[in-house]
């Protein structure tokens, strides 16, 4: 956002929960039970979110309104009984629309206090706020979510719903890249992978003076595949085969999707950091509750060799 004369642009740095500035914020809600009306309303956003239990937290929620993905995402991550399948805010008797609009509701009200705290009031000054879509999105679900958009605080400010996120990456890369890279004729083709889509898009180089622009040669593309892909596999792996049979009813549990949370977040955090090198040939994972137990699994740590066909289908899998 500029912020008077100044043209450089800031970004919001201290979300709730967070340690440090951060300038990203995870896409979590979470809801508590309201006894007196007997609904469940929403309680925090982002870090302060991943505080609450599992079963009162809902994320990876975004991607679900392009209900062309439904049945892969349905996808149980414990093949076991139907509660475990239903996503989490179909148990808070939510359906997506309700989160997404949850979460932006939340997302405002902090924006808004932060602006506050700096002096800038939406009574001395006009917001106009870009919101970016994934790629897959179809016109159905970009005025969808135009509507959830208008929903909450967003809507009584000047809002704009149309631009894609590969599209948004390109010009972030032209703008802080090195042009002389990237020539006028040049073509560009741009792979914006994340954690839960990954989205392919090509542009030439038209112009640099007075500004840069570029024209798409191709269709935006992108499919549902990514980190959080292997992430799931993981889930699977762990509960097909690792754990004994005794546990798997265990991790249905409130008190077990805890531990097994606290589990796929340790995945997530040594997958980041793993090389491949031939100095770390196993994933080695703490876990919890530590008397786990099951194959692979010995005094409290579960080992994952990188020469396994499992751990390769992690990535395969996803790559594919």
């Amino acid at each position: 956002m500029p912020v008077g004369p100044n043209e450089q642009f800031t970004q919001l740095d201290n979300w709730p929960g967070a340690t440090g500035k951060l300038y990203k914020v995870p896409t979590t809600i979470s809801y508590r039970h309201d006894g007196l009306n007997k609904v469940w309303v929403p309680d925090a956003f982002g870090f302060a979110a991943e505080l609450a239990p599992p079963i009162y937290r809902c994320s990876m929620f975004k991607m679900f309104l392009d209900v062309t993905d439904d049945a892969t995402k349905r996808q149980s991550v414990v093949p076991s009984s139907e509660s475990v399948r239903r996503p989490i805010w179909e148990t808070l008797d939510k359906t997506v629309d309700d989160v997404i609009r949850d979460f932006l509701q939340l997302l405002y009200h902090h924006m808004k206090l932060t602006f506050m705290d700096e002096g800038l009031r939406s009574e001395d000054m006009e917001y106009n706020v870009l919101f970016t879509v994934p790629a897959q999105f179809e016109i159905l679900e970009v005025e969808k979510f135009r509507s959830l958009v208008k929903a909450t605080g967003f809507g009584a400010h000047t809002i704009s719903v149309s631009l894609r996120e590969p599209e948004a990456a390109i010009l972030y890369t032209l703008n802080h890249g090195v042009k002389s890279l990237m020539p006028v004729g040049q073509c560009i083709v741009l792979c914006d992978a994340g954690g839960g889509t990954v989205d392919l898009a090509s542009y030439k180089v038209t112009a640099h003076n007075p500004t840069t622009k570029v024209e798409q040669i191709n269709i935006v593309t992108g499919r549902p595949c990514g980190s959080m892909n292997i992430d799931l596999a993981f889930k699977r792996f762990l509960f097909e085969e690792c754990l004994d049979q005794k546990w798997r009813c265990y991790f249905q549990s409130s008190d077990g999707m805890m531990h097994l949370q606290r589990m796929c977040k340790a995945f997530s955090d040594r997958k980041e950091a793993f090389d491949n090198g031939p100095s770390t040939p196993n994933i080695t994972i703490q876990v919890s509750p530590p008397s786990l137990s099951g194959a692979n699994i010995s005094a409290g740590y579960l080992r994952i060799s990188r020469y396994a066909p499992t751990s390769r289908l992690f990535i395969e899998s996803s790559l594919n």
